[in-house]
């Protein structure tokens, strides 16, 4: 590989201003690296241009070009290239055939001029001179003959003030490369990297190429086995990236500021040797660069830039750092010096080592690492951060009010006295602690679960990964959750709060903030809206929040988003809604308000007489202790009333209620229901579908409304209507009324003295224990009397084919027929005449069939003859 360095001279042109005014002159090197059988170039023409220098296209194998420290493929990414080359005549009968190489962009062009051969050009060393140059040229254009003119083959050595290297190629890979030089020329291009490449300095004329680099790679150049002392000259305005190491040559770098871009890059670091070296920074925004001078007393001249780091280590003795007067005790014997341009934007970064070190900083916006020991720092003036997320922090606690920072680094303690900072990042894992002071600070607690407190002052908290609980203070506040599951405990003023990712909580302690009584405290998750109405200086911005939690008792409006929400109220009378998502609503104390919304929700009134709205969605509602209403809205729903007198409402679906203790009314509506009444005398009302009412303890009324029910009494004298469909119904222990309502309904009366209603439909009914009462209705019913002394009603009303199963002698039973049945066509009759005028013996059973077509058949007593078992009513 043969590299060809080639003087010229490089102009910048504004091209948004009309002429294209000059505005910069330097003389750089042209770099061109061709294989070694590559010794010659040549050209064609593309554009003639009469009248100015020819458009050319450049035949040339050329696997490098570069000006300085820049490369035409870099160049390029935002300018267009165009190639001339010809002759001007100049000044007094003067010819030079010059190539000229145009980059043209969008706010200026910028021209690389070589001479190629004829008369030297004049003496050039600023724009002023360079225009007297132009105004002195008398004619432009091709080149017709000789041996630049087109097609001949121009050899590179042949080029006045060109220095010709034979270098050795060193190839990186696209991993994490170490690459060393030899003693000779070398061209080391690097590649990129996932991670770090790190090239190790040598004797020679070196070119170092970091094109290609991408955002996240990192480039590390160690001179530290050098003699020294070298120079570092970065210097962004004209490109400038080299390294001079004195006797052993000089290092250049393509595309330094490329790797040191974070948009392109991750940043680049050089270690010094252990002699006096001197490093000359000039970087644009956006880089990082970290500087190592090792042993020696060297110096650092920092022009401009973003991040500049400073870095002090593996000293015998504790680092002493002035900013303000930029003397530097290195640790390791040297005094180094600081030059920082005072109209500079760079913003310097100390990083010291293990030992006990005294920084003071400057005026400006400086940022610190300390390391384990007891370190003093001093941030000074400025905007300064304080640095814990560094590889080996286990957490930190730390505490600007009272100037304190401890933890644990590297496995070795540390006690930091801090005054005067600003910012501060927590450790990259740990759970820190982190306290602020009066002013605005800015804290950033990276991983782990983290505690911050800004206290006063208009302060940023920033959580990062983890669960992460903020504490609000005084000021107006900005704080970011990020990743994980976070806690903001609201504080005064107007604040910030973004959760980020994860489930996050907004704590609300009314405690906190001066309320009166009438007060009232709204939280908005849709639109991100809080704060107390109709006070603008307690208003705060929710974003990426979904639970809150109120604790006091003043009212309050928690109001759902589309997530699935957790709003947990206070002691006030409150509103909670729910929004679009599967909520968690629950109120305390107070008299309140509870609207799911869409999506499955679980509501909780607590106590106090509250409202409770399930909306759409298979809702859980608990009403809690007071007078509760509360309905479940479409979907599958779940409602206990709780303690106190309580108004349930299934709404549509297939429903589920408790109604608790105390007098409630349980409503299933639409759907298959399930009610329980409990204790209390209860009112269950199935509504639509094929419901299941279980009155409880006490005296319940139940109806199961149309379709196919089960009706069960349970204890307590209960009233109970089947409605339209086939019930079946229980009353349970005690004296029930049951009545079938329409529908072929099943009636058993249990325990107790009970009144069993046929009504519509065929009917089975059978009283159970206790003397019962059962009265056959429209339809063909069928009876049982069971235990005790049971009383059957026959009347005009009955069906044509009714059954009595057990119409018992000794056991108090009796028969009541309505003389209605007969009175019209035989008059008045006695029992025995009913008996041998409408009775007859079919099979084994005894039949009474009546003029109007009514039929009771008295299951297998053939040749009944009891009349005294019959009343007339």
């Amino acid at each position: 590989m043969t590299i060809h360095r080639i003087s010229s001279y490089v102009i910048v042109r504004d091209a948004t201003t009309q002429g294209d005014p000059i505005t910069g002159f330097n003389a750089l090197d042209l770099t061109v690296a061709v294989p070694d059988s590559q010794t010659s170039f040549s050209y064609t023409v593309l554009n003639p241009n009469p009248g100015d220098l020819p458009e050319v296209d450049i035949n040339s194998n050329d696997l490098l070009t570069a000006i300085s420290g820049i490369s035409f493929e870099e160049l390029t990414t935002d300018t267009t290239l165009e190639a001339f080359i010809g002759e001007v005549s100049w000044g007094a009968g003067n010819t030079t055939q010059v190539m000229v190489l145009e980059f043209f962009g969008d706010d200026e062009d910028v021209s690389i001029v070589v001479r190629l051969g004829g008369t030297p050009l004049p003496s050039i060393a600023s724009i002023a001179d360079f225009e007297a140059f132009e105004n002195s040229i008398t004619n432009v254009g091709a080149i017709t003959s000789g041996p630049f003119a087109p097609g001949a083959n121009i050899p590179f050595a042949s080029l006045p003030n060109t220095t010709t290297l034979a270098d050795n190629q060193i190839l990186g890979t696209d991993s994490s490369d170490e690459l060393s030089g030899t003693a000779g020329n070398d061209l080391i291009y690097t590649g990129r990297n996932d991670g770090e490449d790190t090239v190790v300095a040598s004797a020679g004329d070196d070119y170092i190429v970091l094109t290609g680099s991408t955002a996240g790679n990192f480039y590390y150049f160690n001179y530290e086995d050098l003699a020294g002392p070298i120079t570092v000259n970065i210097d962004a305005d004209w490109a400038i990236a080299s390294v001079n190491k004195g006797g052993l040559g000089t290092d250049t770098y393509i595309d330094l500021f490329r790797a040191a871009n974070y948009d392109t890059g991750d940043g680049v670091w050089f270690d010094g040797t252990a002699s006096d070296d001197v490093f000359n920074i000039n970087l644009d925004d956006r880089t990082w660069i970290g500087l190592f001078g090792g042993e020696g007393d060297d110096t650092f001249n920092i022009t401009d830039g973003n991040i500049v780091r400073l870095a002090f280590y593996d000293g015998n003795t504790g680092v002493n750092v002035n900013l303000n007067t930029g003397v530097i005790q290195d640790g390791l014997g040297g005094t180094d010096t600081l030059n920082h341009d005072a109209n500079s934007d760079a913003r310097i970064e100390i990083e010291t080592d293990n030992n006990n070190d005294t920084i003071v900083g400057s005026d400006r916006n400086e940022r610190f690492i300390l390391g384990a020991g007891t370190d003093s720092l001093n941030a000074g003036g400025g905007w300064d951060v304080l640095r814990y997320d560094r590889r080996g922090v286990d957490s930190v606690e730390f505490n600007l009010f009272a100037g304190t920072a401890t933890g644990m680094w590297d496995g070795m303690a540390f006690n930091h006295s801090i005054s005067n900072v600003e910012e501060v990042r927590g450790s990259r894992e740990g759970n820190d602690r982190m306290l602020g002071n009066g002013s605005d600070n800015r804290f950033e607690g990276r991983g782990g679960n983290d505690t911050m407190n800004g206290f006063a002052g208009n302060d940023t908290l920033d959580g990062g990964d983890g669960n992460d609980l903020f504490l609000g203070g005084l000021g107006d506040d900005r704080m970011y959750g990020r990743a994980g599951n976070d806690i903001w405990r609201m504080g005064s003023g107007t604040d910030f709060f973004d959760g980020g990712d994860g489930i996050d909580l907004v704590e609300i302690r009314l405690s906190n903030f001066n309320l009166s009584a009438s007060d009232v405290v709204e939280v908005n998750l849709e639109t991100g809206d809080s704060g107390v109405v109709g006070n603008p200086n307690l208003r705060d911005t929710l974003v990426n929040v979904e639970n809150v939690t109120v604790i006091g008792g003043n009212d309050t409006h928690l109001t759902g988003s589309n997530a699935a929400n957790v709003l947990i109220s206070g002691f006030g009378d409150d509103l909670l809604e729910g929004g679009g998502g599967f909520d968690r609503l629950f109120a305390n104390a107070g008299q309140d308000t509870i609207f799911g919304g869409n999506g499955n929700d679980s509501l909780g009134g607590n106590d106090g007489n509250d409202r409770l709205w399930g909306g759409d969605g298979n809702d859980l509602i608990f009403g809690g202790n007071g007078h509760d209403t509360a309905g479940g809205g479409n979907n599958d729903d779940r409602i206990f009333g709780g303690n106190g007198n309580d108004s349930l409402l299934g709404g549509g679906g297939n429903d589920f209620m408790r109604g608790g203790s105390q007098h409630d009314t349980l409503s299933g509506d639409a759907g298959n229901d399930t009610l329980y009444g409990e204790n209390g005398f209860d009112t269950l009302l199935g509504g639509q579908g094929n419901d299941t009412l279980n009155g409880g303890g006490w005296g319940d009324f139940l109806d199961g409304g149309n379709n196919n029910d089960l009706i069960l009494g349970e204890a307590g004298n209960d009233t109970m209507l089947g409605g339209a469909g086939n019930d079946t119904m229980d009353g349970g222990s005690s004296h029930d009324s049951i009545n079938g309502g329409g529908g072929n309904d099943s009636l058993e009366g249990g325990f107790g003295f009970d009144t069993l209603i046929g009504s519509w439909g065929d009917d089975t009914m059978n009283g159970g224990g206790g003397n019962d009462r059962i009265e056959f209705g429209p339809g063909n019913d069928q009876a049982t009397g069971g235990l005790g002394a049971d009383t059957f009603v026959f009347g005009t009303d009955a069906g044509s084919s009714n059954t009595l199963f057990d119409l018992t002698v000794g056991t108090g039973d009796r028969l009541q027929l309505d003389d209605a049945l007969w009175t019209g066509s035989h008059g008045p009759l006695t029992a025995s005449e009913v008996l041998s005028t409408f009775g007859s013996n079919v099979g084994g059973d005894f039949v009474l069939t009546f003029d109007g077509g009514q039929t009771l058949t008295l299951d297998g007593d053939a040749g009944f003859f009891q009349h005294w078992l019959i009343d007339i009513i």
